[in-house]
């Protein structure tokens, strides 16, 4: 046979050959792998006692200690991987937790740090993503310690109602797979749900971090500021620490307040913008000292608008003691000139609105832009003659920043 009739007969049937050899390989690798996974599954659910057990194709149902849990063996990156899934009743379907660097999908990765719950643990592990609201009716403490174990150090996700973990299956010991389970089993039941009549003054009163308490009180006396509940709420609010959560509880309780937060709600602007107007309410219908409360905390959000908004509020109703802060935001890089201008332009008020009371032996407030040397206004009740912060960057001859206790030698 010459070379032409091999190339135009026998070539053909070797490709085909060798496809259906490769196939057959496959089939049977995937084969054995799906077994594997099948009996790891077994042997995890060995591990675990389960009471119950359904199979349907590749996904195996079992129940412990009355908690729904799923095993599935599935195909990724042409590795059988091993999934596990607990529901979570009352997490909403937006949230989604994961460790810094993780992703939900192979593609998508996740911004970092999202929202910043103002809990250290647990925002320096994981990323937190998920809508206002959401955010601010189940991200409680009790979620946010059982995350930093479930989600920060045994590897689970949580996304769309779920509590997810994955891994390849080859890799896995059945005894490692079942000791993951019980700390998410803990935090799936920890997860049952509140009272609804109880639950959102409690929500507010429980949290230990002041900006998922303001949030929580925001989306609570923004939808529901009339009512009964709403001052009953308000009123065992009306001593919490939080200077956000007091003014939206005062809100309610003032008149003609309700009003003024249903149109709050009512706005399309959402975001930081509910507190900007919440402010605006607040510089008309509640003390000075209230006002200046949450303006002062306000200033520690990274939202532009919202700064400038608490700066104008605390030019109206701030201390002397609010000057520091002022001067802190107005020296802090990379914030905006119109902010920096904001902050320099309250702090300049708040001195010639109360200056009679300044501290003996003050130095005066530097222009906004101070040359090298300029001096600033003491921070915070200083020392007599202590001096504070000139400039963001102070050239050669700029004077140190004055802290609370300053040194004898200030």
């Amino acid at each position: 046979m010459s070379w032409l009739a091999w190339l135009y007969f026998g070539a053909p049937i070797v490709v085909l050959l060798g496809v259906f050899l490769w196939t057959t390989g496959e089939g049977a690798r995937e084969a054995r792998g799906v077994t594997a996974g099948r009996r790891l599954i077994d042997a995890v659910l060995g591990e675990l006692s389960a009471e119950r057990v359904q199979t349907d194709g590749g996904r195996t149902s079992a129940w412990i200690d009355g908690v729904p849990l799923k095993l599935t063996i599935c195909e990724r990156h042409d590795q059988p991987r091993l999934e596990l899934e607990l529901p979570l009743r009352s997490c909403p379907v937006s949230l989604v937790v994961v460790r810094h660097g993780d992703r939900l999908d192979e593609d998508v990765p996740l911004p970092e740090p999202g929202w910043r719950t103002g809990d250290p643990a647990f925002d320096d592990a994981l990323t937190l993503l998920g809508d206002r609201e959401d955010v601010a009716t189940a991200v409680t403490p009790q979620l946010r310690e059982a995350a930093r174990e479930v989600v920060g150090e045994l590897g689970w996700k949580i996304s769309n109602s779920t509590l997810r973990w994955e891994e390849t299956a080859a890799e896995q010991e059945a005894s490692d797979v079942a000791g993951r389970v019980p700390a998410a089993l803990a935090m799936a039941r920890a997860m049952a749900g509140d009272d609804e009549e109880s639950a959102p003054g409690r929500r507010i009163s429980d949290e230990t971090a002041a900006p998922l308490a303001g949030l929580a009180a925001e989306q609570f006396f923004t939808r529901r500021p009339r009512g009964k509940k709403a001052r009953r709420v308000a009123r065992e609010l009306a001593d919490h620490p939080s200077g956000r959560v007091r003014l939206y509880a005062a809100l309610a309780l003032a008149p003609g307040g309700a009003q003024r937060l249903e149109s709050i709600a009512g706005s399309d602007d959402g975001g930081e913008r509910v507190l900007c107007d919440a402010l605006a309410a607040a510089s008309d219908l509640l003390p000075g000292e209230l006002v200046a409360a949450a303006a002062l905390e306000a200033l520690e959000f990274p939202d532009e608008e919202l700064r400038i908004a608490a700066c104008s509020a605390l030019a109206k109703e701030g201390h002397l003691d609010t000057v520091g802060a002022l001067h802190r935001l107005a020296a802090t890089r990379h914030v905006g000139r119109s902010v920096r201008d904001s902050a320099n332009d309250a702090a300049a008020e708040i001195i010639a609105r109360l200056g009679g009371d300044a501290v003996a032996g003050g130095l005066e407030l530097a222009v906004e832009d101070p040359q090298e040397g300029g001096l600033s206004y003491p921070v915070n009740d200083p020392a007599e003659g202590a001096l504070s912060r000139v400039t963001t960057e102070p050239g050669d001859g700029g004077l140190s920043y004055a802290r609370e206790e300053p040194a004898d030698e200030s």
